[in-house]
């Protein structure tokens, strides 16, 4: 499904920019 892409990228971001 397109949100898991969109979560799992997402919370990939979101670790990398803290």
């Amino acid at each position: 499904l397109f949100l898991s892409k969109w979560f799992g990228a997402g919370l990939e971001l979101e670790l990398l920019q803290r």
